[in-house]
C-alpha cells in the first residue's frame, strides 16, 4: 500500500480515534488503527471492540492495501509535521509503514491487517434521522446523569425509548445514577426501530464519541439498529457501538407524583450563589442546604476544616418555612444544561425528592434526591 495525504486531513482522522483505542489493551492490535486504501479513498478505522469509528478521507492513492499501527504514536507523528505538508506513506517488509514529510522520515512498526477486529459499515437507509444541534442538546441535558459504579452496568448509559402521541412520535433519553435522573424528548423523522415501551441502553462512551463529532459540521445524523449494536452515520463518519445489555430501571417510579411546594429561581443567579457557597463545602460530602421562607432562600455550607458561608438569595416562594440539602454538584450540573433564564424548583417536603424544570413548559426536566441534614 501507498499513498499521499495532506497533514490536515490525516490529523482530523487519526484525532478521531485517540479516545476511543484502548491505551493498555492486553491485546496489541487493539492499540493500533487501522489504515486501508480502496479507490480514491483512505479509510481509518479504530476500535475497542464496544465502540468502534470509521471514517474516509481524500488522499492520493497510488497502490491499494492496509496496515494497522500504533494510533498514539502516529497520532502524534503527525501532529509534529508543519501544516500544509504533504505526507508520502508507504508499508514496507514486515509491515513496517514509512512516512515521508519534507527533510523528515518516520518508520514505524506496523501489523497485517488481517488480524483487525471488523469495525461494521452502516449498510441501507438510516431508520430515523436527527439534526446534530438537537441530538447534542438532548446528550448534553443526560450524561451526566449517567452512574460511573461498575457494580450498576444497567445504568451505564443512557435509555433511549420511542413514545407516540397521536400521530407524533417522539425519541425519549432518560439516565440516572440512583441520586439524580435527567429525562428530555424530541421529534424523530422516520420510525424508532423499536416497539413502543421497549428501550435500548446507550453506553457513555459511545455517546462521548458521537458528541465529539456533532460540533464538527451541521450533516444530519442518521441512526440503524443492528443486532446489539447502534449505528450512526454523519457526513463520512460511521461510529458503532455495543449496547448496554441490561435491564434499564422503570424510572416513571421516581417522577414525583405530586409536589405541592414550588421555588422559582433565575438560573444564572442560582448558580453562581452555589458555586460562591460551595467553596467551604466538605469534599467528600459536598452538601448545600436551603433554608426557605416566603420568597428568600438562605443557601449555606460548612466544613470542619474551612469554615462556614452562606448567602441569601431572592426567589418566588409562599409556602410553609423548611430546609432542605442537596448535593451542590449535582445541582449545578443541571443548571449548566438548563437554557431558559428562569427554573422551577419543586417538591413534596424536607426528604421528597426535588424536580428541577424551566419555568416555561419544555421537554425537558431532571430529578435530584435531597441529603440528609
Amino acid at each position: 500500500m501507498e499513498f499521499k495525504i495532506n497533514q490536515e486531513e490525516l490529523l482530523k482522522g487519526l484525532s478521531r480515534t485517540q479516545s476511543i483505542v484502548e491505551k493498555k489493551n492486553t491485546i496489541k492490535i487493539l492499540s493500533n488503527v487501522l489504515l486501508k486504501l480502496s479507490g480514491k479513498k483512505l479509510t481509518i478505522e479504530a476500535t475497542d471492540l464496544d465502540v468502534g469509528i470509521r471514517g474516509s478521507y481524500n488522499a492520493e492513492v497510488i497502490s491499494e492495501g492496509g496496515v494497522t499501527v500504533d494510533a498514539k504514536t502516529l497520532f502524534e507523528v503527525v501532529k509534529q509535521i508543519p501544516e500544509g505538508t504533504s505526507i508520502h506513506c508507504k508499508m514496507k517488509e514486515n509491515y513496517w509503514l514509512e512516512l515521508l514529510a519534507g527533510r523528515s522520515v518516520f518508520n514505524l512498526v506496523g501489523l497485517s491487517m488481517d488480524d483487525y477486529p471488523e469495525v461494521p459499515s452502516f449498510e441501507g437507509d438510516a431508520q430515523w434521522k436527527i439534526e446534530p444541534d438537537v441530538l447534542k442538546s438532548m446528550i448534553d441535558k443526560t450524561i451526566f446523569s449517567v452512574s460511573h459504579e461498575d457494580m450498576r452496568y444497567n445504568l451505564s448509559g443512557v435509555y433511549m425509548e420511542m413514545l407516540e402521541e397521536g400521530s407524533r412520535k417522539k425519541l425519549r433519553m432518560v439516565a440516572t445514577d440512583g441520586h439524580r435522573l435527567s429525562l428530555v424528548d424530541t421529534d424523530i423523522d422516520g420510525d424508532f426501530p423499536l416497539s413502543k415501551g421497549v428501550g435500548v441502553i446507550v453506553p457513555r462512551k459511545g455517546l462521548m464519541e458521537i458528541r465529539k463529532i456533532l460540533d464538527e459540521d451541521d450533516d444530519t445524523v442518521g441512526m440503524r439498529l443492528e443486532d446489539n449494536s447502534l449505528m450512526i452515520k454523519k457526513g463520512n463518519v460511521n461510529l458503532v457501538m455495543r449496547l448496554v445489555d441490561g435491564t434499564f430501571p422503570d424510572y416513571k417510579q421516581v417522577i414525583p407524583k405530586s409536589s405541592d411546594k414550588s421555588l422559582v429561581f433565575s438560573t444564572e443567579e442560582f448558580a453562581r450563589t452555589l458555586r460562591r457557597v460551595s467553596v467551604v463545602s466538605t469534599d467528600r460530602i459536598k452538601m448545600v442546604k436551603f433554608h426557605i421562607s416566603t420568597n428568600l432562600v438562605e443557601v449555606s455550607s460548612e466544613s470542619p476544616d474551612m469554615g462556614t458561608a452562606k448567602e441569601e438569595i431572592s426567589v418566588q416562594y409562599s409556602g410553609d418555612e423548611l430546609e432542605i440539602g442537596f448535593n451542590v454538584n449535582y445541582m449545578l450540573d443541571i443548571l449548566n444544561v438548563v437554557e431558559e433564564e428562569k427554573i422551577k424548583l419543586m417538591f413534596l417536603d424536607e426528604s421528597s425528592p426535588g424536580e428541577i424544570r424551566p419555568l416555561e413548559d419544555k421537554n425537558y426536566f431532571f430529578i435530584i434526591m435531597p441529603m440528609k441534614i
